[in-house]
C-alpha cells in the first residue's frame, strides 16, 4: 500500500522522477526501516526518511552496463549498430567474446532455476545477438533503460513490418503477432563482460523459440521508413508520448494471449485518441475514424463500435471469444492508423490535448466551414465586449 501512496517528484520542478519500480520499492524499504528505528517514529519521520532516501538515490552516480539478449530473426548485415542519446544498440550474428562466456553462464543458471520450457532454450542458436550499452544508478534502472531502448526499436520495426498486413486467415488462436520478438532472457553485464548481478530477467510467458524468416525481405523498405520515423519523432512536440505508444504497441503484439493483446491495444487506442474520464464512451470511435474518407468512415465506425462492445463484454462480464485473434488484428489496423497520424501530424500540434481537440472537429467540410464562421463570430463578439469593458474601465478611473 505504501508504494501506491507515494509519488516521487523533483522538489523544485515537481516533475515526476524517473525511478524503476524495483528501485522505488528499495527506497521505501530503506526509508521505512530507518523510520522504525527512530525513537520518535511518526508520519513526518517516515516522509523525511523517504525524501532523504530518494535524494540519495537521485544523486548517486551512474555506472556503465551492457544488457545482452537475442532477437527472433537470423542476423543479416544491414542491421549492425544503432546509436542514440543514452544508449548504443548492436545487433550481430553472435555476441563479442568478452560477453559470450558470461552470457552462457546466465543461460545455464536460468535453466537450473526456472526449468520448464527454458531447459530447451539456447542463446543465439538461431536468432541474432543483441546487446545494449546503457548507464544506470542501479542494475534495475540500467535494465529498464535497455529494455525501453530495445522495445522502441522493435516497436518501430514491427509497426513498419505490420503496416499493410490486413489480417491472416484463418485468424490466429494465440500470439504473438509481432515478427520481431525480444529474447526471453536478458542478462546484465559490466563493461568488461562479467555478470553484474546474481540473477537475470526472463519472460514468464515464454513458450518456445519463434524465428522470423520474413523480416529480411522487407528490411530495405523498413530501413528507409525507419529513417523517416526517426526524423518525425525528433520533430514531435510530444515525442515521449509517441515513443511510449510505439513501445505499448510492440508489447501488446508480443503477447501470447490475444484477448489480453486486444485489451492492451484498446487501451492504447484510447490514449492515442486523447480519451479522458469525462469523455463519452463513443468518443474514441469518433476520433479514431476522423482520418478516414467519408465513403469509408461509416463502415469503420460500425467495426469499431462492434469491437468496443466486445471489449466491454470481456471486461465487465468476462465473455471472451474464439475470435479474439481476428478482433486483435482488426483493432491493430486502427491503432496503426492513429500511430501514423501522430507521427505525421504531431509537429503541427503542440500537445496530445490539442491533437484530441483536432480529432473532435466535425467530419464534413461544410460543417467545418460553419464551425469556423461560428467561432469567428464569437471571437468578434468577445473582442467587442472587451473593447466596451476597457471603455467602462477608463470611465471609472476618470480618464
Amino acid at each position: 500500500m505504501l508504494e501506491t501512496g507515494v509519488e516521487f517528484r523533483d522538489p523544485l520542478s515537481q516533475e515526476p522522477l524517473s525511478i524503476s519500480d524495483t528501485d522505488r520499492s528499495m527506497i521505501l524499504y530503506r526509508a521505512l526501516e530507518a523510520a522504525l528505528k527512530s525513537k520518535d517514529y511518526s508520519q513526518s519521520v517516515l516522509i523525511r526518511e523517504i525524501n532523504e532516501a530518494t535524494r540519495d538515490f537521485v544523486r548517486s552516480p551512474e555506472s556503465k552496463y551492457v544488457v545482452a539478449t537475442d532477437l527472433s530473426f537470423n542476423h543479416f548485415e544491414d542491421i549492425s549498430r544503432i546509436e542514440n542519446p543514452g544508449y548504443r544498440l548492436y545487433v550481430r550474428r553472435r555476441l563479442p567474446r568478452h560477453l559470450a562466456g558470461a552470457r552462457e553462464e546466465a543461460t545455464q543458471r536460468t535453466r537450473r532455476s526456472i526449468g520448464g520450457v527454458y531447459l530447451a532454450y539456447t542463446s543465439f542458436q538461431q536468432g541474432a545477438a543483441a546487446w545494449i550499452h546503457v548507464r544506470g544508478r542501479s542494475p534495475h534502472e540500467a535494465m529498464d533503460r535497455a529494455v525501453e531502448a530495445l522495445d522502441l526499436r522493435r516497436g518501430i520495426w514491427n509497426y513498419l513490418f505490420n503496416t499493410g498486413i490486413v489480417a491472416t486467415y484463418p485468424p490466429p488462436l494465440r500470439g504473438p503477432i509481432n515478427e520481431v520478438l525480444g529474447g526471453p532472457l536478458y542478462s546484465l553485464h559490466r563493461e568488461d563482460g562479467a555478470l553484474a548481478v546474481g540473477f537475470d530477467w526472463i519472460d514468464p510467458a515464454y513458450t518456445g523459440s519463434q524465428l522470423s524468416h520474413k523480416l529480411q525481405e522487407k528490411w530495405p523498405r523498413i530501413l528507409e521508413e525507419e529513417k523517416k520515423v526517426n526524423v518525425l519523432l525528433k520533430r514531435s512536440p510530444y515525442r515521449s508520448t509517441v515513443e511510449d505508444a510505439l513501445r505499448r504497441y510492440c508489447r501488446a503484439l508480443d503477447l501470447v494471449d490475444l484477448s489480453r493483446a486486444f485489451l492492451e491495444l484498446w487501451g492504447l487506442l484510447e490514449t492515442l485518441t486523447g480519451i479522458s474520464p469525462q469523455d463519452r464512451h463513443d468518443t474514441v470511435v469518433k476520433r479514431a475514424t476522423f482520418m478516414w474518407a467519408e465513403a469509408e468512415r461509416k463502415t469503420h465506425e460500425q467495426v469499431l463500435h462492434h469491437l468496443r462492445r466486445y471489449r466491454n463484454s470481456y471486461v465487465h462480464a468476462g465473455e471472451g471469444s474464439d475470435r479474439a485473434g481476428a478482433y486483435a488484428h482488426q483493432l491493430r489496423l486502427y491503432v496503426e492508423k492513429m500511430l501514423y497520424f501522430h507521427l505525421q501530424y504531431s509537429r503541427y500540434l503542440s500537445s496530445m490535448n490539442r491533437a484530441a481537440r483536432f480529432l473532435s472537429l466535425p467530419f464534413d467540410a461544410r460543417d467545418l466551414q460553419n464551425f469556423i464562421e461560428e467561432r469567428e463570430r464569437e471571437a468578434r463578439k468577445a473582442t467587442e465586449a472587451a473593447h466596451l469593458a476597457r471603455e467602462g474601465l477608463r470611465l471609472r478611473k476618470g480618464e
